[in-house]
């Protein structure tokens, strides 16, 4: 009986052993394979830019374009971003989605769908993508450039302008072409248009002015850009600043949006960031 119970206990150890060195095989397997992910691929932003004007309380959904090189492996982002901010607290990301599109020359097209909040009444700006993968690092990238303000300021001032008849929102260049109509009984003067932090505008001639109840086309194809910039996609609310009847007091109407380069086709849209 005695050799019957110790070998019933060496075979109880032996199975023992067995579970807990199988245990932590497959445990190892699972954290090698999820700590491995976040250095395996690159990312790289084009050169966004995003400058609108938010409605109060109210979120707004933007693109942000990139591309993975996928030469040598093709993980799949979708599933390895666990969060997503930008380099300003004031800028929320409330939600997100990566979709992925067409690969070309070694790389794929990425589209990050965020929905943002601005949490303050003053113009908020961002740079830096903050992604984490598979809750673990946290990775900046530089996408470009947001810039965006809450509408509240502007809709406090009363809407003297509004846009008549179709409004085109998708442009493949850096234009303008709308009719506005002045809804006073006085004349308005447009001074300029610009986006929020001035980095695109463009100035009025003195001569051109918007009668009392009237509508006018506004063309415009010879944008300024600050520095030079140039931008691969762009998402703006076109800002007119404006007096009416030669009274010094400044009005500011944020125009609908309009897209740039946003509409174009994929294969374009990867050139942009291959080259």
């Amino acid at each position: 009986m005695k050799y019957k119970k110790l070998s019933l206990g060496i075979s109880f150890f032996a199975i023992s052993v067995f579970l807990v060195f199988l245990f932590l095989f497959q445990n190892t397997k699972t954290f090698s394979n999820e700590t491995t992910y976040s250095d395996k691929f690159e990312l790289k932003f084009a050169n966004n830019f995003i400058s609108y004007v938010i409605n109060d309380q109210e979120s707004m959904s933007f693109n942000l374009f990139a591309i993975q090189e996928v030469t040598n492996k093709n993980y799949s982002l979708e599933k390895l971003v666990s969060s997503i901010e930008f380099n300003n607290p004031n800028i929320k990301i409330t939600d997100f989605e990566v979709d992925t599109g067409i690969k070309h020359k070694g790389y794929k097209l990425i589209n990050i769908i965020v929905n943002v909040e601005v949490l303050t009444n003053e113009i908020e700006e961002a740079n830096t993508l903050l992604i984490q993968f598979n809750n673990e690092d946290v990775r900046p990238y530089e996408m470009g450039k947001i810039i965006v303000q809450s509408n509240q300021n502007f809709e406090k001032e009363g809407k003297h302008i509004e846009p008549f008849g179709n409004y085109t929102v998708g442009y493949p260049s850096l234009l303008l072409d709308v009719v506005l109509k002045n809804t006073t009984s006085g004349y308005i003067s447009p001074i300029e248009i610009s986006d929020l932090s001035r980095d695109i505008f463009y100035q009025f001639h003195d001569d051109f002015e918007f009668p009392p109840k009237e509508n006018k086309q506004v063309k415009i194809n010879d944008f300024n850009k600050k520095d030079n910039a140039v931008y691969d996609f762009m998402t703006i609310s076109p800002i007119l600043s404006y007096t009416i009847d030669n009274d010094t007091k400044l009005y500011k109407y944020n125009m609908p949006g309009v897209i740039y380069n946003i509409l174009d086709p994929d294969i374009e849209k990867m050139e942009k960031m291959v080259e």
